[in-house]
This record gives structure tokens, sequence and C-alpha cells, in this order.
């Protein structure tokens, strides 16, 4: 009988494995990837995981468990939630190098953006209190954030030689590839951490600093894998760690 599992996991941003990489099928274990190129404009981790799981009629059928990387792990707790609310669980979650995503890795995120987003131009960053004033609004901040980014990226690509036509389509591209990013980051502070009912294995790389247990969770399990997080969802032992606790729930 195969064992279906769902995936949370940023699509691109990043260099190294991803939760695809997994190589799971030997042990009868399906895996579902829920995060695709086309990702919800959702502002709450439980409306992100809503519309995650509405995307994909059958993802709720006979799910075992559901796996999450970094800040993915508060809307895959989120998910659990209203799986149990449809009669499904409580599913355990397994994650990986998993962030509750604080207000710091927030404007982490942030900040890599306008990094990114300024190229050769250089204008005054935003300031953290008014963005922190706004990190009840969640709609209000990522309004902020697009105009913001938005006249970084049109400013550095005034510097290249475009016609009109690709001006647009390149700013266009690029605010939507971080804006999609910040927004994932935003939802995924505003969860609610809800108690499920189920348990976490929380697989961890030799330098990620987060190991306390996973607020919300019955029980949480820690595994230190002795490798780098570039290769932490490629290891055979985080293969063989997925594999024993997904088959022992």
């Amino acid at each position: 009988m195969t064992t279906r599992l769902l995936g949370l996991d940023y699509p691109g941003r990043r260099v190294g494995a991803r939760i695809t990489d997994l190589d799971l099928s030997p042990f009868g274990i399906e895996l579902t990837e829920l995060m695709r190129d086309s990702l919800p404009v959702r502002f709450t981790a439980r409306d992100y995981a809503l519309d995650l799981l509405s995307r994909s009629p059958l993802a709720s059928d006979g799910v075992h468990a559901i796996l999450a990387y970094c800040a993915a792990a508060p809307i895959a707790q989120e998910m659990a939630q209203l799986l149990v609310e449809r009669g499904v669980g409580p599913v355990p979650l397994v994650l990986f190098d998993a962030d509750p995503c604080g207000a710091d890795a927030l404007w982490q995120g942030c900040s890599a953006c306008v990094a990114e987003a300024d190229g050769q131009a250089s204008i005054a960053p935003l300031s953290t209190s008014m963005l922190s004033d706004l990190l009840d609004d969640p709609r209000a901040l990522v309004d902020v954030l697009e105009k913001d980014l938005s006249d970084r990226v049109l400013k550095s690509l005034a510097a290249d030689d475009l016609s009109e036509e690709e001006l647009v389509f390149c700013h266009e591209q690029i605010v939507r590839s971080m804006l999609d990013y910040l927004i994932y980051l935003v939802s995924a502070y505003h969860s609610a951490r809800p108690a499920w009912g189920g348990s976490v294995l929380h697989i961890a790389s030799e330098g990620h600093p987060y190991c306390e247990p996973w607020q919300g969770a019955s029980q949480t399990q820690l595994i230190r894998v002795k490798c780098d997080r570039a290769d932490l969802l490629r290891h055979p032992d985080t293969v063989e760690a997925v594999s024993a606790f997904v088959k022992s729930h």
C-alpha cells in the first residue's frame, strides 16, 4: 500500500536539495509537492494552506504526513489543523531546518529582497520601525513592500539599455518573484500555531540554530544530520529518518 505525503517547499531562491529530491519511492512513499510556480496571494498561514489544498482536490485523501522546509513549517501546521477539521488525522509533521518565522526572519527576507532589487541603484531603506508598526496588518505591509520594491527595481532597470516593452516585462517579473516570496514569509509569520494533536519530527542540518520543541505539537523529536543545509534533503540519513517516522505513525 502506498503511503501518501504532502510537501511544502518554497520554489526557487536557494541552492541545494529540495523536498522533491528525497528518494522515498523505494519505501512505498508517494510525495505530492503543493508549492509550485503559481503561489497563493494570502496573508495568513491558515489562508495560505487552505489555498494550497484547494488547488489539489485530492490532496487531503489518505494523507499520512506533511513535510515542510524552513519557513513553510507554520503553513504546514495550519494545513494539518485544516485536515483535522475535515476529519483527517491528526497527521504528523516532518520539518526540515524548521523556522517558526518570527519577525527577525521576516525582516531578513525583506532585506534580501531589497538588496536584490537595488542592483546598482541606491535608495534609502524602509524604516524598520514603520514596518514593525504594520506587522499586525499583513495586507498593508505587503502593499508597502510592493511599492518599495517596485520603485527600487524600476530605478535599477533604468540603468539598462531596455526598450519600454522589455522594461515593463522585466519589472513585472522581478517584482512578482520577490513579492511571492515576501507574501509567503508574511503568511508564515501570521500563524496561530494551532495544537492540532499531531507530533513533529524535526530533521536539522549541523548548523541549524532552531532546535526547540515545536509549539502546538503533541511532542517533538529532533534529529541532527551531519551535513550542511544544502545537502540535508538528499542525505541518506534524512531519507531513512523520514521513512522510519512515517511508517511508525
